[in-house]
Protein backbone atom coordinates (compact mmCIF):
# COMPACT_ATOMS: atom_id res chain seq x y z
CA UNK A 1 0.00 0.00 0.00
CA UNK A 2 1.20 3.53 -1.08
CA UNK A 3 1.40 5.99 1.96
CA UNK A 4 2.24 10.03 2.24
CA UNK A 5 4.42 9.91 5.04
CA UNK A 6 3.97 13.78 7.02
CA UNK A 7 6.20 15.22 9.59
CA UNK A 8 5.09 17.61 12.77
CA UNK A 9 8.72 18.90 14.38
CA UNK A 10 6.10 21.26 15.69
CA UNK A 11 5.71 18.72 18.33
CA UNK A 12 7.21 15.55 19.15
CA UNK A 13 7.48 13.63 15.55
CA UNK A 14 4.45 12.47 14.60
CA UNK A 15 3.52 9.50 11.60
CA UNK A 16 0.03 9.95 9.90
CA UNK A 17 -0.52 7.67 7.19
CA UNK A 18 -3.02 8.45 3.94
CA UNK A 19 -3.66 7.31 1.01
CA UNK A 20 -1.28 8.37 -1.76
CA UNK A 21 -1.59 8.66 -5.37
CA UNK A 22 -2.94 6.05 -7.47
CA UNK A 23 -1.19 6.78 -11.04
CA UNK A 24 1.79 4.31 -11.78
CA UNK A 25 4.72 6.19 -10.89
CA UNK A 26 2.57 7.75 -7.73
CA UNK A 27 4.66 10.68 -5.82
CA UNK A 28 5.02 9.93 -2.22
CA UNK A 29 5.80 13.18 -0.14
CA UNK A 30 7.39 14.27 3.26
CA UNK A 31 6.03 17.20 4.54
CA UNK A 32 8.48 18.63 7.19
CA UNK A 33 7.73 21.69 9.06
CA UNK A 34 10.76 24.14 10.35
CA UNK A 35 10.45 25.53 13.78
CA UNK A 36 12.71 28.25 13.01
CA UNK A 37 10.70 29.78 9.86
CA UNK A 38 7.41 27.99 10.49
CA UNK A 39 7.66 26.89 6.90
CA UNK A 40 6.19 23.66 5.21
CA UNK A 41 8.35 21.92 2.84
CA UNK A 42 7.22 18.84 0.47
CA UNK A 43 10.29 16.31 -0.53
CA UNK A 44 9.70 13.32 -2.47
CA UNK A 45 9.95 10.26 -0.92
CA UNK A 46 11.86 7.47 -2.72
CA UNK A 47 9.28 4.64 -3.73
CA UNK A 48 10.53 1.18 -4.25
CA UNK A 49 10.26 -0.36 -7.68
CA UNK A 50 7.83 -3.49 -7.96
CA UNK A 51 9.06 -6.50 -9.70
CA UNK A 52 6.83 -8.60 -11.14
CA UNK A 53 8.71 -12.18 -11.12
CA UNK A 54 7.31 -15.06 -13.29
CA UNK A 55 8.84 -18.32 -13.00
CA UNK A 56 7.73 -21.81 -12.59
CA UNK A 57 10.36 -22.72 -10.36
CA UNK A 58 9.64 -21.63 -6.82
CA UNK A 59 13.35 -21.80 -6.26
CA UNK A 60 14.56 -19.77 -8.85
CA UNK A 61 11.25 -17.45 -8.10
CA UNK A 62 13.02 -17.25 -4.33
CA UNK A 63 16.77 -16.68 -5.54
CA UNK A 64 15.32 -14.02 -7.61
CA UNK A 65 13.46 -12.40 -5.39
CA UNK A 66 15.90 -12.36 -2.25
CA UNK A 67 18.60 -10.46 -4.74
CA UNK A 68 16.10 -7.60 -6.01
CA UNK A 69 14.89 -7.45 -2.62
CA UNK A 70 18.22 -6.77 -1.02
CA UNK A 71 18.99 -4.38 -3.66
CA UNK A 72 15.40 -2.60 -1.97
CA UNK A 73 12.93 -3.46 -4.78
CA UNK A 74 9.71 -5.07 -3.95
CA UNK A 75 9.16 -8.48 -5.41
CA UNK A 76 5.61 -9.73 -6.70
CA UNK A 77 5.67 -13.77 -7.74
CA UNK A 78 4.10 -15.78 -10.49
CA UNK A 79 4.18 -18.47 -11.13
CA UNK A 80 3.11 -18.53 -14.91
CA UNK A 81 2.07 -16.11 -17.59
CA UNK A 82 -1.50 -16.59 -17.07
CA UNK A 83 -1.39 -15.31 -13.49
CA UNK A 84 1.21 -12.52 -13.99
CA UNK A 85 -1.39 -11.35 -16.53
CA UNK A 86 -3.84 -10.95 -14.10
CA UNK A 87 -1.18 -9.64 -11.37
CA UNK A 88 -0.02 -6.66 -13.68
CA UNK A 89 -3.31 -5.51 -14.04
CA UNK A 90 -3.84 -4.70 -11.05
CA UNK A 91 -0.55 -3.88 -9.44
CA UNK A 92 1.33 -2.48 -12.77
CA UNK A 93 4.45 -3.41 -11.80
CA UNK A 94 7.85 -1.61 -12.79
CA UNK A 95 9.43 -3.85 -14.55
CA UNK A 96 8.35 -7.66 -15.46
CA UNK A 97 11.32 -10.56 -15.26
CA UNK A 98 10.06 -13.51 -17.56
CA UNK A 99 11.08 -17.10 -17.80
CA UNK A 100 10.26 -18.30 -20.88
CA UNK A 101 10.42 -21.67 -19.86
CA UNK A 102 7.22 -20.80 -17.28
CA UNK A 103 4.81 -20.77 -20.06
CA UNK A 104 3.29 -25.37 -19.86
CA UNK A 105 1.44 -23.72 -23.72
CA UNK A 106 2.66 -25.16 -26.43
CA UNK A 107 1.22 -22.05 -28.59
CA UNK A 108 2.89 -19.35 -26.24
CA UNK A 109 -0.27 -17.38 -26.02
CA UNK A 110 0.02 -16.22 -22.54
CA UNK A 111 3.61 -15.58 -22.60
CA UNK A 112 2.64 -13.30 -26.04
CA UNK A 113 -0.16 -11.73 -23.83
CA UNK A 114 2.14 -10.58 -21.10
CA UNK A 115 3.91 -8.96 -23.45
CA UNK A 116 1.90 -6.71 -24.96
CA UNK A 117 0.21 -5.83 -21.92
CA UNK A 118 3.97 -4.54 -20.95
CA UNK A 119 4.49 -3.00 -23.95
CA UNK A 120 0.63 -0.98 -23.49
CA UNK A 121 1.52 -0.35 -20.17
CA UNK A 122 4.93 0.96 -20.72
CA UNK A 123 6.57 -1.30 -18.53
CA UNK A 124 10.05 -2.84 -19.36
CA UNK A 125 10.38 -6.64 -19.42
CA UNK A 126 13.44 -8.74 -19.17
CA UNK A 127 12.80 -12.27 -20.48
CA UNK A 128 14.92 -15.43 -19.57
CA UNK A 129 15.24 -18.25 -22.16
CA UNK A 130 17.28 -20.09 -24.54
CA UNK A 131 18.22 -18.39 -27.81
CA UNK A 132 16.23 -20.19 -30.08
CA UNK A 133 13.43 -20.28 -28.10
CA UNK A 134 13.67 -16.60 -28.29
CA UNK A 135 14.02 -16.15 -31.63
CA UNK A 136 11.33 -14.74 -32.83
CA UNK A 137 11.23 -12.22 -29.14
CA UNK A 138 14.36 -10.39 -29.65
CA UNK A 139 13.31 -7.41 -31.12
CA UNK A 140 10.55 -6.75 -28.40
CA UNK A 141 12.83 -6.60 -24.83
CA UNK A 142 15.48 -7.01 -22.72
CA UNK A 143 17.10 -10.90 -23.47
CA UNK A 144 19.22 -12.86 -20.89
CA UNK A 145 19.67 -15.91 -22.57
CA UNK A 146 20.18 -19.33 -20.70
CA UNK A 147 22.27 -20.21 -18.56
CA UNK A 148 22.67 -16.55 -17.39
CA UNK A 149 24.62 -15.16 -14.13
CA UNK A 150 22.73 -13.25 -11.57
CA UNK A 151 25.28 -10.53 -11.10
CA UNK A 152 24.72 -9.39 -15.17
CA UNK A 153 20.50 -9.94 -14.93
CA UNK A 154 20.53 -7.45 -11.74
CA UNK A 155 22.72 -4.64 -13.89
CA UNK A 156 20.30 -4.92 -16.50
CA UNK A 157 17.41 -5.04 -14.11
CA UNK A 158 18.60 -1.73 -12.20
CA UNK A 159 19.68 -0.15 -15.30
CA UNK A 160 16.01 -0.46 -16.83
CA UNK A 161 14.29 0.62 -13.40
CA UNK A 162 16.55 3.46 -13.52
CA UNK A 163 15.39 4.55 -17.06
CA UNK A 164 11.58 4.04 -16.24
Amino acid sequence: MQAIIAFDTNRFTRYSFRPASTHRHGARTQTVRSRASNRTEIAPVKLSPRVLIVDASRESREVLRMLLELRGATTIEAEGPEQALKLTHTLRPDLILLDADSDATSTGTPTNDLREAANRNHTPIVILGKLRQLHGELESGQIMTKPYHYGPLIRKIDGLLAAA
